[in-house]
């Protein structure tokens, strides 16, 4: 119930063009629940609103992070 509780709360902070908070929340689901099928996704989605942001180099580890899986 936690990880699609999270999931939708990003998602609406995204919804609100609250990017900061969206990603956080992301972040934590993807590390708070790795095994949960929304986490690989909830990991990319947070990856992309650091591309977003000009955070790049948090980006790529994200996403090669992800890659490794």
């Amino acid at each position: 119930v936690a990880a699609p509780a999270l999931y939708l709360a990003a998602d609406l902070y995204t919804d609100d063009r609250r990017d900061a908070e969206a990603r956080a929340t992301f972040l934590e689901l993807a590390r708070r629940y790795p095994g949960r099928r929304e986490a690989p996704d909830a990991a990319f989605r947070a990856a992309i609103i650091a591309v977003v942001k000009g955070q790049h180099a948090e980006a790529a580890r994200e996403l090669d992070a992800l890659i490794r899986q």
